[in-house]
C-alpha cells in the first residue's frame, strides 16, 4: 500500500457494525410491521391503501438497505488495507 493511511482502525470497525446494525434493524422493523399488519382485523379501501403505500414505502427502505449492504465491503476492504499497513 503506497501513500499515508488517514484512517483509524477501530473507528473503520465500530462503522462497519453500526452500517450492519442499522441494515438489520430496518429489515427487521419492516418484517415486524408486515407481520402486524397481516394479523390486524380490517377491512375496506382504507386497508388497500395503507397496503399499497405500505408497498411503496417497503420498496424504498429495502433500496436503502441494499446500499447499505453495498458499503461493507468497501469498508471490509479498507480495513483490510489497514491492517496489511499496520502489520508491515
Amino acid at each position: 500500500m503506497s501513500g499515508e493511511v488517514h484512517a483509524n482502525l477501530e473507528d473503520l470497525r465500530r462503522l462497519q457494525k453500526a452500517v450492519d446494525t442499522a441494515e438489520n434493524e430496518v429489515t427487521e422493523a419492516l418484517r415486524k410491521l408486515h407481520r402486524v399488519l397481516q394479523h390486524t382485523d380490517w377491512k375496506g379501501s382504507a386497508r388497500r391503501n395503507f397496503e399499497g403505500q405500505l408497498t411503496q414505502a417497503t420498496s424504498s427502505v429495502r433500496q436503502t438497505t441494499q446500499r447499505l449492504s453495498a458499503l461493507k465491503p468497501i469498508l471490509t476492504k479498507e480495513i483490510s488495507h489497514l491492517e496489511t499497513y499496520l502489520r508491515n
